[in-house]
């Protein structure tokens, strides 16, 4: 009950990490992309995809690495705690730094290869951005193994709140594409300061690590930053190979629909952030693992699953509405995305608990195969199909991966694989048929709002018609709630 508990004031505490990101973090894009235009926003999403593939070169795998490690030692070794989080922020800081240099060093090379002489100055800008971006994310994933969530979302506010100031700020000030970025390395290096004085706080000195755990705490990295090279290759390697293949233009337009279609996942995050550690503590103290992660899976779905077929029925009324006019062009690409909406939110709750409970291995080795198949259809399908087809290689590819890891999580805790998927499929047809009542009121009506109401209320229905919850199970959460509420003060 009590690691129950504390896992709802962290998912508190995560959740204001979140909404600060979701909150500030959407609106900055929103801007720079309506003030830019698709050309303009195009470069600037080219740019920040690039960076986000050199920050996995640059150590990416050693800030879940030092969070898997310290979560392990809670209460049993702070001193050696603080000596691994140390030991992670100064490695980090070196290699981000070594890949900060090669970066500048071969900006105009990059921008070559594109043929876009504008990039020369927006990566060299990029390569103070990696640093601190690098240090930054590092920072994050050792506070959340440390459980520090109060902290965690300080830094988060910290960072959003920057860019929305300085690079929304400088943007709006008629600055341009460099102005976006400047705002970015501003605060990020501000937010990486504010990072640095909170492990000073926490009781972080120079590391006094033995041989062994400097290879543990590097070795475990390893798997990790591949699993998150994986990742990107989904979010990021569209933007550059459409950029590539079919100009800055096509680029804006994908990654617009693409903001909307991960804006949705960012509230499933804090979720895996909170359940991973909690869940580990729950199998090492003899809890109840078991319905928890079922539990906690077909919430997280029946949350999600509607959100993402709410998005494939009013996307060209979300892309005109949210970016203008001139993005209705890039509404097939989010009907598609939709779809990835529902698997990122879930791998993205999944992945955290899969390397905490020491799976990142066997996580590592399908997300290489469903990479390269991903690579492989972006090749054939962008050069013919644009976004679009971008849109199409990430969901064939990314849905078997998560529901692959589904099952690998259902296994490695004790559950039936067939429980849970029983489970999945109810929510999956009470979406469904909410998603059919609400078509056909936007078919009839061409209203938005009655459409939602509609939609939202028959889903209501069907859960209850398909049995997927009873009044037992929610009345169990409700009091969990409150135990959350009454053990603030067991998070240390």
């Amino acid at each position: 009950m009590k690691a129950t508990g504390k896992f709802i004031t962290h998912v508190r505490w995560a959740y204001v990490a979140k909404i600060l990101s979701a909150s500030l973090g959407v609106p900055l894009y929103i801007i720079i992309g309506r003030v830019l235009g698709k050309e303009g926003y195009g470069l600037f999403m080219l740019t920040i995809s690039i960076l986000v593939f050199a920050r996995i070169l640059s150590g990416s795998g050693l800030g879940p690495s030092t969070g898997k490690h310290v979560s392990n030692l809670e209460g049993k070794n702070i001193d050696l705690a603080y000596d691994m989080v140390a030991a992670g922020f100064l490695m980090q800081t070196l290699t981000a730094a070594f890949f900060g240099l090669v970066l500048w060093l071969t900006a105009a090379r990059i921008s070559g290869l594109f043929g876009i002489p504008e990039l020369t100055p927006a990566l060299s800008i990029g390569a103070l951005i990696l640093v601190f971006f690098a240090v930054t994310e590092f920072s994050k994933a050792s506070l959340q193994g440390l459980q520090r969530f109060e902290y965690l979302a300080l830094v988060v506010g910290t960072e959003f709140t920057g860019k929305l100031i300085f690079s929304a700020g400088l943007t709006l000030a008629g600055f341009g594409l460099i102005g976006a970025l400047d705002g970015f390395a501003l605060a990020l290096g501000i937010s990486s300061i504010v990072a640095f004085f909170l492990f000073l706080r926490l009781g972080m000195r120079w590391p006094r690590l033995d041989v062994p755990r400097w290879r543990s705490l590097i070795g475990y990295s390893l798997p990790l930053m591949l699993t998150t090279a994986s990742f990107v290759v989904y979010t990021e390697l569209d933007n550059i190979m459409i950029g590539y293949f079919k100009g800055a233009a096509a680029t804006g337009l994908y990654a617009a629909a693409m903001v909307i279609a991960r804006s949705v996942p960012m509230f499933a995050v804090p979720i895996g952030q909170a359940a991973a550690p909690t869940i580990v503590k729950l199998r090492q103290s003899g809890g109840s693992a078991v319905e928890f992660t079922h539990r906690l899976l077909k919430y997280m779905v029946a949350c999600f699953f509607p959100v993402a077929v709410g998005i494939f029925v009013l996307a060209p009324k979300l892309m005109v509405l949210v970016w203008g006019g001139g993005y209705l062009a890039g509404a097939p690409v989010l009907r598609v995305m939709s779809i990835f909406v529902l698997s990122l939110s879930t791998g993205v709750v999944i992945a955290p608990i899969l390397d905490y409970l020491g799976k990142a291995g066997v996580r590592a080795k399908w997300m290489t195969v469903s990479v390269v198949v991903n690579v492989i259809l972006n090749f054939i399908l962008i050069p013919r199909y644009g976004g679009l087809g971008a849109a199409m290689a990430t969901v064939l590819t990314h849905t078997p991966y998560v529901f692959n890891n589904v099952h690998i999580l259902a296994r490695t805790v004790g559950l039936r694989s067939l429980t849970i998927f029983t489970s999945l499929a109810k929510v999956f047809l009470a979406s469904a048929a909410a998603g059919v009542v609400g078509a056909l009121i936007l078919y009839l009506s061409d209203n938005m709002i009655a459409t939602l109401i509609a939609g939202l209320a028959s889903y209501l229905l069907f859960l209850l018609v398909f049995g997927i919850f009873s009044r037992g199970e929610i009345s169990d959460v409700a009091s969990k709630m409150r135990v959350g509420k009454k053990e603030p003060a067991s998070v240390k």
